[in-house]
């Protein structure tokens, strides 16, 4: 496999984790855990998962 097939691949890869994080984050503020808990679980900073939550809110 050539080097830029490889590179696509990882970076495909790399975007399913991260929609899986921002999905599993929003599920876990849904269902009312606790900030530490959901950056504990997704390894997002706080400011990160606040502005999650005020997405969801909208």
């Amino acid at each position: 496999m050539c080097n830029l097939s490889r590179a696509l691949i990882e970076q495909g890869v790399e975007q399913g984790i991260q929609k899986e994080k921002l999905s599993l984050a929003k599920m876990m503020i849904q269902e009312g855990e606790s900030i530490e808990r959901i950056k504990k679980y997704t390894g997002y900073p706080i400011e990160k998962i606040k502005e999650i939550a005020e997405t969801i809110k909208k």
